[in-house]
């Protein structure tokens, strides 16, 4: 906000959660620790996005540097090219803060598309996956391409399981 008006910003080189989102709220929360009357801008030119992005210090700290390194918000790779940004990220992940507590977090772009994550890869040939918030009746190898049809949950399950359930293979996968 300046004297004679308003305008909405982006943080430079990163992207966070939605607030509909898994760790969308604790972002905010996250954010809302600092004293924005403190706050300093830079402004940096984002050629890659519309509308302005900016560098958001508050008292000498990089906040967007400190999202990504603290696990609440994404190194934004397609849009800028920054070392720091890549080795906070590195950071969040090799430790499992934040977002990256889960094994395998919905990045924001893909969840405003509506993609969901793929399920994390399961050993064994006893274990498959199946869409949980769907009607359909069957079971899948890992990232069997039908799986890209789930607007649900997918989950891992026995094999075993999936049969005493009533499910039935998959004509694709197996």
């Amino acid at each position: 906000k300046t004297d004679d008006s308003t305008f909405t910003v982006h943080l430079y080189g990163i992207d966070a959660p939605d607030l509909g989102q898994a760790f969308g709220p604790q972002t905010i929360e996250h954010l809302e620790t600092y004293l924005w009357a403190d706050a300093k801008i830079s402004l940096v030119r984002d050629i890659n996005q519309e509308g302005i992005s900016v560098l958001l210090y508050i008292r000498g700290k990089n906040i967007n540097k400190d999202l990504v390194r603290n696990g609440y918000a994404w190194y934004n790779r397609p849009h800028c090219i920054n070392a720091e940004l890549a080795r906070a990220e590195q950071h969040a992940r090799d430790r499992q803060l934040g977002l990256w507590e889960n094994e395998n977090p919905v990045p924001p772009w893909n969840f405003r598309a509506g993609i969901l994550a793929k399920p994390p890869p399961v050993d064994g040939f006893r274990k498959v996956l199946i869409c949980a918030d769907s009607d359909d009746n069957h079971y899948h190898r890992n990232y069997c391409k039908e799986l890209t049809l789930c607007n649900g949950n997918v989950i891992v399950i026995l094999r075993k399981q999936a049969k005493t359930i009533g499910m039935k293979p998959c004509k694709y996968c197996y």
